[in-house]
C-alpha cells in the first residue's frame, strides 16, 4: 500500500518521532469508528476540540475526516503496513557513503541518496537519488520532507588534505551543511535520528599517542577544527532541540569499492592501485608514521550499531572513539608483499605529513565498548587480503592466508 492512499498515513499528516506507535493507535481508534459511521460524525466535532492541538489528535482527526468524505479507504489494521524507516544519505556518492548505501540496499532497507553527483557504483543506480547540495537550506528541507526521511545521514566532508589547501570551501561545506541538517531536523519531528561521522582529527599534537575518550581536543586543521565544533552542535542541538545525534570518530578508511576523497590516510587506499606497476609507489608520509585505520566493513558496522541502540546506552552526547588496528607505511607494505613479492615503494614525504604528525597512533574505544558493545572484526592480514584480491583478481593469495 502506498502512502497517501490511506488518510492515516498520508504524507501531510502530522507526525512526532514516534510515529509508528502513533499508526497503530489511530488505526485502532478509526477502525472502531468505521463500524458505525454515525459515531464517527458525532464524535469528529468534539474530537477537535479535544484532540485537535496535538499530533495524535490532528493525526486521527485527519483520518476520521478522509473516511467520512471519501477522501480515502481504511484498510483493516492487519493490511496496514507500519511506515518504514526511510534513509536519508547525504554524501551518498562518497567512500562512505556508497558502501553504506549499498549495505541498507542489500538489507531491505528504504535508502534515498543525496549528492552533488550520482553514485557510480551500478548497484546504485536504480535507487531514488537526490541531486542536492547540502549547504542550499531551503533545498535540504524541501527534500528531507518530500522524500519523508526518518534518518539522515549526513556523511558529505571536506576532507583533511583538501582543507588545508581550500580552507574556506572545507570549512563551509562543513560547517553550514551539518547546521543546515541539525535545524531541519530540529524542526521536522518526523526525522527520528542523525548521524554524522566525526574523526580522529578533532585530537591535536600535544594529545599523545593513545588518544582518550575525553582527552585534550586541540586541532590543528581546518577539518579537525570542523569536526571539533561539529561534535559540539551535535551536543547543543541534542540538549536544546531534542535531535537524537550519533557520531563516531573514524579514523583512517579503507575499503575496496570507491577512490579516496582526500584525506591524510589516503596513501592506504590508493596504494592497492599500484600494486604491479612498473615504478614504485610513492607514499607521501614516513615509513614510521603510525595512524589508527580500520576497514570498511568495520566502518559500516559501527555505524549500524551506534544508530541501532536505545537512546539511553548513547551516554556520551559528542562522538566516541573507535578503533580497530594501527599501522605505519613499512608495516601495510610488508603485509602486501606477502601476497606481491614483486611490489615496491619509496616515501617521499609532502605536507600531509605535518597532518599526521599531530595525529595519535591509536584511540581508546573502552566507551564505545561498554556503552554499545563495540568490537572491530577486521584485522591488518584479513584486510590486506581483501584489498589486494580486490585489485588483483587473478592474484592467489598464498597458502594459510
Amino acid at each position: 500500500m502506498k502512502r497517501g492512499l490511506n488518510p492515516l498515513f498520508s504524507d501531510d499528516a502530522s507526525r512526532t518521532r514516534t510515529s509508528p506507535g502513533r499508526s497503530v493507535l489511530a488505526v485502532a481508534v478509526a477502525s472502531l469508528l468505521l463500524a458505525a459511521p454515525g459515531l464517527a460524525a458525532g464524535v469528529l466535532p468534539a474530537g477537535r476540540g479535544m484532540l485537535g492541538d496535538t499530533g495524535l489528535g490532528q493525526f486521527i482527526i485527519e483520518g476520521l475526516e478522509g473516511i467520512l468524505h471519501g477522501a480515502g479507504k481504511l484498510h483493516p489494521p492487519h493490511l496496514c503496513p507500519m511506515p518504514r524507516d526511510v534513509h536519508f544519505i547525504i554524501g551518498a556518492s562518497g567512500q562512505l557513503g556508497t558502501e553504506f548505501a549499498l549495505e541498507l540496499h542489500r538489507s531491505g532497507e528504504r535508502v534515498v541518496l543525496a549528492d552533488i553527483k550520482h553514485p557510480t557504483l551500478d548497484a546504485l543506480r536504480d535507487l531514488p537519488f537526490v541531486c542536492l547540495d547540502v549547504r542550499d537550506r531551503d533545498v535540504v528541507a524541501v527534500e528531507l520532507k518530500r522524500q519523508g526521511a526518518t534518518h539522515v545521514h549526513h556523511l558529505a566532508a571536506a576532507l583533511s588534505a583538501r582543507g588545508e589547501k581550500e580552507p574556506q570551501w572545507a570549512w563551509d561545506l562543513n560547517m553550514r551543511g551539518l547546521l543546515n541538517v541539525l535545524e531541519v531536523a530540529a524542526e521536522h519531528r518526523d526525522i527520528a535520528q542523525v548521524f554524522w561521522p566525526s574523526s580522529i582529527a578533532v585530537f591535536g599534537p600535544d594529545n599523545g599517542p593513545v588518544a582518550e575518550q575525553n582527552g585534550h581536543r586541540l586541532p590543528e586543521t581546518v577539518y579537525g577544527i570542523s569536526k571539533q565544533a561539529g561534535e559540539q552542535w551535535c551536543a547543543w542541538f541534542r540538549k536544546h532541540h531534542g535531535v537524537d545525534t550519533r557520531s563516531v570518530r573514524y579514523p583512517g578508511l579503507i575499503g575496496e569499492l570507491c577512490p579516496p576523497g582526500g584525506g591524510t590516510t589516503d596513501y592506504a587506499v590508493e596504494v592497492f592501485d599500484h600494486l604491479h606497476g612498473a615504478e614504485a609507489y610513492a607514499c607521501f608520509l614516513r615509513e614510521d608514521t603510525m595512524l589508527p585505520m580500520m576497514h570498511m566493513q568495520d566502518a559500516i558496522g559501527a555505524m549500524l550499531q551506534i544508530t541501532s541502540v536505545e537512546v539511553d546506552r548513547i551516554r556520551n552526547k559528542e562522538a566516541y572513539n573507535i578503533q580497530a588496528m594501527s599501522f605505519d607505511p613499512a608495516t601495510l607494505f610488508a603485509e602486501i608483499r606477502r601476497h606481491v613479492p614483486g611490489f615496491r615503494a619509496e616515501f617521499q614525504p609532502d605536507f600531509r605529513q605535518a597532518i599526521a604528525d599531530g595525529w595519535p597512533d591509536r584511540l581508546d574505544d573502552t566507551a564505545a565498548r561498554e556503552d554499545w558493545d563495540w568490537s572491530p572484526t577486521v584485522a591488518l592480514p584479513e584486510l590486506v587480503a581483501r584489498m589486494v584480491a580486490a585489485k588483483s583478481p587473478a592474484l592467489e593469495a598464498e597458502p594459510g592466508l
